[in-house]
């Protein structure tokens, strides 16, 4: 009966994107206005001419979310590569049944995602956005794809040759798509495959968010908690370790940064030719950017006073999976879908 429904939502989702697409209006030539140069480079850029555009304020928006994305980047990578944790800061995805996988590879993806995010943003402030920047904001993505991959797995790389020839195959398909390809397609497909990962991840960290605040609720029935004095040798050490936290809400932190992520595509995209959807896309960086960060200094600084600090991540049906992609899919397009049919608010 289960795979009877799993198969039924498929079926359903798939024809959803499929009305979608044969619904999608044609371009009538005049969709897309004419590209502004970049200031620096003089090459073509991904948008137009802004409303009521002042360099200096698109420079500072820019400036300002490149600071938080590369201190964020920075503290994250030496949090999340600090092996001197004390045991009970150490948190583990448990599928529902064992729980032996650590969140140190997670939290070095995450750690990677924000600085390689601080790099592709220093490419904004260098040449503006558009077939060069895409040679660094490839990468940007390449890191959802690779936390996505991790959490599909149960958190762990089962096979590190499959894994690094998925993100290479993804990378080199992306890069080469945009090169080859003109405008407009050549940014409408990078900010449609791009969109995909931002609504995944805005729908797969509440789901382990909601999953793991469940497991707790009947963990924390059956157990003890623990006494937050039992170790005052590490407390004297380092007072940042350990430091109680009220396990699971540090993963509301990845929900907020993924839907804040989202939010800033979704207005830059919507409304392109917006000096303040701009300024607002820049801003959801910075926000988000210092989110994810955060996350990693709290899960890797942080016990329960639970025995265990675990993130409950079962293995889904195949079905479940085949969802999350569709719907992503769906939501990217209908963002593309509004950019097409809505030229004078267009992302």
């Amino acid at each position: 009966m289960v795979a009877l429904k799993g198969v039924i939502a498929v079926a359903v989702s798939l024809v959803a994107l499929i009305i979608l697409i044969l619904t999608f209006p044609k371009s009538n030539g005049k969709a897309f206005p004419e590209q502004e140069p970049s200031l620096t480079t003089g090459f073509p850029t991904w948008h137009s001419k802004l409303k009521n555009f002042n360099f200096e304020k698109k420079y500072a928006a820019i400036g300002f979310a490149f600071t938080f994305e590369s201190l964020g980047g920075i503290l994250a990578i030496k949090w999340a590569y600090n092996k001197k944790q004390p045991r009970q800061v150490i948190s583990y995805f448990y599928n529902g049944v064992t729980a032996t996988i650590t969140t140190s590879v997670f939290n070095h993806l995450i750690a990677l995602y924000t600085i390689f995010t601080a790099l592709a943003g220093l490419a904004t402030l260098l040449f503006d956005i558009g077939k060069l920047w895409e040679t660094f904001g490839v990468f940007h993505n390449l890191w959802e794809v690779a936390v996505l991959l991790l959490l599909q797995q149960g958190g762990k790389i089962n096979n590190i040759s499959r894994y690094i020839l998925t993100l290479g195959i993804y990378i080199f398909s992306v890069h080469f798509i945009v090169v080859f390809l003109n405008w407009p397609l050549d940014a409408t497909f990078f900010k449609f495959q791009g969109l995909i990962f931002d609504f995944a991840l805005a729908i797969v960290f509440p789901i382990i968010y909601i999953s793991t605040r469940k497991h707790v609720r009947e963990e924390a029935e059956t157990h003890i908690p623990l006494d937050n004095q039992n170790d005052p040798q590490e407390h004297q050490e380092d007072e940042l370790k350990p430091y109680i936290i009220d396990h699971p809400k540090q993963l509301l932190l990845l929900v907020v940064a993924s839907l804040v992520h989202v939010f800033g595509n979704l207005a830059n995209t919507a409304f392109a030719s917006s000096a303040t959807a701009d300024i607002i896309f820049h801003a959801s960086y910075a926000i988000s950017f210092s989110l994810y960060p955060l996350y990693v200094f709290l899960d890797t600084h942080g016990a329960s006073v639970l025995p265990h600090k675990r993130i409950y991540l079962p293995e889904p049906p195949v079905w479940k999976i085949a969802l999350i992609f569709i719907w992503s899919t769906f939501l990217s397009l209908s963002t593309i879908r509004f950019l097409v049919a809505a030229p004078e608010e267009r992302a």
